[in-house]
């Protein structure tokens, strides 16, 4: 999987944390699902494997975000508050 940035960055709470990148955010979710790899959780994982280009990685942030939001770890920077 190349690894191609996130924009914006994408910050995580419980621990804080901000994602940068799609290789980052794969991490991230598979560090955090282990015991939950169902439904959107694997399709989010599949959706980073196959990031090929800038636009698909926004595509996988937007999921990503999507993500952390169904599970309350997204975090709204300070300066977007």
């Amino acid at each position: 999987m190349p690894d191609f940035a996130i924009h914006p960055p994408v910050h995580i709470g419980r621990p804080e944390t901000i994602v940068r990148s799609v290789e980052q955010a794969a991490e991230f979710v598979r560090k955090h699902a282990m015991d939950n790899l169902g439904g959107d959780t694997s399709g989010l994982l599949e959706k980073f494997h196959h990031v090929q280009s800038p636009e698909a990685a926004q595509d996988a942030g937007r999921a990503f975000r999507t993500w952390l939001e169904k599970r309350d770890l997204l975090l709204v920077p300070p300066d977007a508050a």
